[in-house]
């Protein structure tokens, strides 16, 4: 069977789910509901809602759901994602709320994301929830919801990623994400100090979230049914479920109060939503937000001088400064005090780079966060009328000349120049292999002056690294570079550091990031150049 709606109920959860998308609505300060009389409660549900809970998510758990994970030689849970769709999977780093990597147990073939290629970890998209924005954009408890996600995660005894509930093998729209790179799942995850070998111990991240008022349910189609409502105690739920019409046949199928896990979620989401006092996203305002809609102007070196009370809040700030590469649809701007800052577009700036050139100097919007170790705008507002090109004489920044690495620099002072470009020559030693989206890394041989401490040996985050973007346009062509050659570079210098939960120390990789290649004269300009 396929997904059932179930007795018009689904109009009340459609109202309330729209907002999920975000959105300028999303951006406002909500007005709450008025509180629902508990007699009009109580026509609804057997156990009302008067503040946040639990109810279902303490009730159900993995080993209920009749799916199966394989044991390694040694006896414990671990599987085969990519082929069996389901295993115990280790955490690699937490990208928000509802999005998360994973290490896969081995290099695997992934035929869905990246057809025909084989990697050691997998982006998993959690379905039937969606979290407000905290990394592209930022929005009213974008930033709790992640943090309370993470928590569970970090501190889980184990994770089961669940991706068998996507109907068949062939059904490649319901395996991945929209944008195509992310797997599908179910996250299962086992509380601290619980036996992650037992099964019962694993609650369902998703429901937790929606019980949680971190996030509305959203429809998924599913097969498989997780709870069954008790006759006796929870009549109302059972009466519900007891004959359902089917969506596709218009059939009348009997229930006796079973619900797949989509329409638990919706259960879940509208009984918080029904709560007598509004609860977080349900209409509560989030105290550590800023909602306010006039921006606060100031240059990018007053922003990072007050970068922890501004992400705080998430306060909406306009910021000014000149072009200095476009990397991908995303930019690097700079001020007149010399302190730059990246500009993380997301989907609205697929078009950017063709309204704006390098070298124009803009006021911009938006809101500043921090993302891999590296400060950044973003949730930009992208609109005629407030991202504009300045064209008065007295307030254009001028266009900055490279800076030139001698090789001497420190941590110290590479730390100082994140954000600005910089030319220097390296010898490749090393060229990474590629990523999902065809980014690779070129390692040098010059190794940073001041990482010498032993414990620094192992790890090729001890030397400036140039990463190449695979959705540069135009861009590079990966077999165009040879390890041992000599190559002149100009770029962006960037920081990067992953959150890899599995790794004691995860050190920040210094990397020069080559921009969009400029045309001049109609042909491609070359920031990586060959030396000999």
């Amino acid at each position: 069977m396929k997904k059932k709606l179930f007795l018009g109920i689904l109009s009340l959860f459609a109202a309330t789910s729209l907002a999920s998308c975000g959105g300028e609505e999303a951006e406002n300060k909500p007005t709450p509901t008025p509180s629902v009389e508990p007699s009009q409660e109580q026509q609804y549900f057997d156990v009302p809602a008067t503040e946040i809970d639990h109810y279902f998510s303490d009730k159900i758990n993995f080993a209920q759901t009749g799916t199966s994970i394989k044991k390694n030689a040694d006896g414990k849970y671990e599987g085969s994602f990519i082929k069996d769709k389901v295993a115990k999977l280790k955490l690699k780093s937490v990208t928000d709320g509802d999005t998360a990597v994973f290490h896969l147990n081995g290099s695997e073939r992934d035929t869905y994301t990246v057809p025909g290629k084989t990697y050691s970890y997998v982006t998993v998209r959690f379905f039937g929830i969606d979290t407000p924005e905290s990394t592209s954009s930022i929005q009213p408890w974008g930033k709790a919801a992640a943090a309370y996600g993470k928590n569970l995660l970090t501190t889980a005894e184990g994770i089961i990623i669940d991706a068998s509930d996507l109907n068949n093998d062939n059904n490649y729209a319901n395996r991945v994400d929209s944008n195509g790179t992310r797997w599908l799942g179910l996250v299962w995850y086992c509380p601290q100090g619980k036996d992650p070998e037992n099964l019962e111990n694993y609650r369902c991240y998703q429901l937790d979230m929606i019980e949680e008022c971190y996030t509305f349910a959203a429809s998924f189609s599913t097969d498989r049914f997780i709870y069954t409502a008790d006759e006796a105690t929870e009549p109302i739920l059972y009466n519900r479920y007891y004959t359902v019409r089917n969506s596709i046949t218009g059939e009348s199928e009997y229930r006796f109060g079973s619900m797949t896990i989509n329409e638990l979620f919706f259960e879940a989401e509208n009984r918080m939503n029904r709560t007598g006092s509004r609860i977080r996203i349900q209409g509560e305002t989030d105290p550590n937000y800023d909602y306010n809609t006039t921006p606060v102007s100031m240059s990018i070196k007053e922003a990072k001088e007050n970068i922890n009370e501004l992400m705080t809040k998430g306060t909406f700030v306009e910021l000014k400064g000149v072009i200095t590469r476009f990397v991908t649809s995303n930019l690097y701007i700079q001020d007149e005090n010399g302190e730059a800052l990246y500009i993380y577009m997301g989907i609205d700036g697929n078009t950017i780079s063709g309204v704006f050139n390098v070298g124009d100097t803009i006021k911009i919007r938006g809101r500043l966060c921090e993302y891999g170790g590296q400060y950044q705008m973003s949730g930009v507002e992208f609109k005629r009328e407030t991202f504009t090109k300045v064209t008065d004489p007295n307030e254009i920044i001028p266009m900055p000349e490279p800076i030139k690495l001698t090789g001497n620099e420190t941590t110290e002072d590479l730390d100082a120049l994140i954000g600005k470009l910089v030319t220097t020559t390296i010898t490749c030693n090393n060229i990474g292999s590629q990523s999902k989206d065809g980014s690779f890394s070129l390692t040098s041989s010059d190794q940073i002056n001041n990482f010498k401490n032993s414990q620094y040996i192992e790890y090729s985050e001890d030397y400036i690294q140039v990463r190449i973007n695979g959705l540069l346009a135009p861009g590079y062509e990966y077999t165009s570079f040879k390890e041992g050659s000599k190559y002149e570079v100009t770029g962006i210098l960037s920081i990067y550091k992953e959150d890899d939960y599995q790794k004691e120390v995860v050190l920040p990789s210094y990397q020069i990031t080559p921009g969009n290649r400029q045309i001049v004269n109609g042909e491609p300009i070359d920031e990586v150049k060959l030396v000999n």
